[in-house]
């Protein structure tokens, strides 16, 4: 496979970006709003939130952040990255940093989080066959752990991990064997941590962000696809189906009375023909849920409760897009789950929405993507090729997460990426600058 250069790199995030959003915000949203009667009741009946209804006026401002912001944000990405006039450029490395460097640094920085947690890591061993057991003990976890362990779980292990594989497959192309027992084991710490921890949403985003990293330098074969969609599916059965009780409120709700839609019309011949589609099992409805209804149900409270029910925050420059700073997350939980303490997420559009309205949220998306366009360029001037790479994944990953969270939240929090891009700014100046490698196609030679 040739590399990817110049903009093609950021075409692929582009991508990444639009599958993710359409995946875990627009198609559920949509849903929710137009789509067929047993999706809208058994989301109500399984998330326990009540229906609402918006206005005519309501419903085109949510349409604009759910359907216009996305588009706003992809131009000005690519924008941005073209008058920072960075070399963007992702190659194929031919030479970089030994495995075993990675798979070092993976294992020193797990050491305090893993040994801090040992008693109730071993504590969520043993309840493995109780879900709501599990999920407990996961919480006291979850507050027991320092933020820095948190960011080396969800940042820098992971990061570290495909840094390993990918170095390993660049080294077997020049001749060194496979270094399995060093994979093995940083792989096999990615997704320890990942599996007892029950982090769905981040196994899938590591194991998309390796199974990217091999198809862009040319080391994918169908073995490694199946290999990854089995680990996927057989991670999800044991986080979700392994008490057998999680879907059960479903089966439940499905027959429950008709959801209110979104707006107040009358049913069109559209909604009379969805509402005519077949009903699937409770499984594959729990599956469709589990996918879309973490930031879509959300994003229609973010209209209905801003600013009727709660005035407009305003921009404080400390906390711009943030739903954490400004408490959106607590104000919108506080809506749909009345008397029920917790937060509420949805995209990066609607917390600008909650600041200061539409043209607020239009403006700051586009600010956003300039933002992150000239970053990309910024990294492609700094950075050699091996930890180039690494980079674009963190791009892909931020691009993927906006579709469920604030822009700060995935830039600053555990999981943001300015951690691990921060440790590759650190390798490339302990390792020292190389020239970059570019690999003349055949046809060309």
């Amino acid at each position: 496979m040739r590399p990817s250069t110049g903009d093609r790199a950021l075409v692929m995030a582009t991508w990444v970006f639009v599958v993710g959003n359409a995946v875990l915000l627009t198609i559920g949203s949509l849903a929710l709003a137009y789509g067929p009667t047993w999706y809208r009741t058994t989301v109500l009946a399984a998330t326990g939130v009540l229906p609402i209804t918006l206005s005519g006026a309501e419903e085109l401002v949510w349409l604009v952040l759910l359907l216009g912001c996305p588009v706003i944000l992809i131009v000005s990405l690519h924008l941005g990255a073209r008058l920072a006039r960075g070399s963007g450029r992702v190659q194929s490395p031919e030479r970089g940093s030994t495995p075993i460097c990675y798979a070092v640094l993976a294992l020193l920085f797990s050491i305090d989080p893993l040994w801090r947690a040992n008693t109730r890591l071993l504590g969520t061993l043993v309840s493995f066959g109780d879900f709501d057991q599990w999920k407990q003990q996961r919480w006291e976890l979850f507050e027991f752990l320092t933020f820095p362990e948190f960011v080396i779980v969800y940042s820098l292990i992971p990061i570290l991990a495909i840094a390993t594989v990918i170095a390993a497959v660049v080294r077997v192309r020049g001749g060194a064997r496979f270094p399995w027992l060093t994979v093995c084991l940083v792989m096999g710490l990615l997704l320890t941590v990942d599996v007892l921890l029950a982090m769905k949403k981040q196994l899938v985003l590591h194991l998309a962000m390796l199974s990217v990293a091999m198809w862009q330098i040319g080391a994918v074969s169908w073995r490694f696809l199946a290999t990854s969609m089995v680990s996927v599916v057989v991670s999800f059965v044991v986080l979700v189906y392994l008490s057998g009780s999680a879907a059960a409120p479903l089966s439940e709700g499905a027959e429950g009375g008709a959801a209110t839609p979104l707006t107040d019309s009358a049913p069109s011949s559209w909604q009379t023909l969805v509402d005519s589609l077949p009903e699937p099992g409770s499984s594959l409805q729990f599956w469709i849920h589990s996918l879309t209804s973490r930031s879509a149900l959300p994003s229609i409270y973010y209209v209905y409760a801003f600013p009727d029910d709660f005035p407009h925050t305003g921009i404080n420059v400390p906390y711009i897009g943030t739903s954490t700073g400004q408490f959106h997350n607590i104000a919108i939980n506080d809506v749909m789950y009345p008397g029920q303490q917790g937060t509420s997420y949805s995209g990066w559009a609607f917390a600008f929405y909650a600041e200061a309205g539409l043209w607020w949220a239009v403006i700051g998306t586009a600010v956003l993507g300039l933002g992150i366009g000239v970053t990309w360029s910024l990294c492609g001037c700094t950075l050699t090729a091996e930890r180039r790479q690494l980079a674009w994944l963190l791009l892909v990953s931020f691009l993927l997460l906006l579709n469920t969270d604030d822009w700060v939240n995935n830039a600053v929090s555990s999981y943001g990426i300015v951690y691990p891009l921060m440790l590759l700014m650190v390798l490339e100046l302990l390792c020292g600058r190389r020239p970059d490698v570019v690999r003349v196609p055949p046809s060309a030679a």
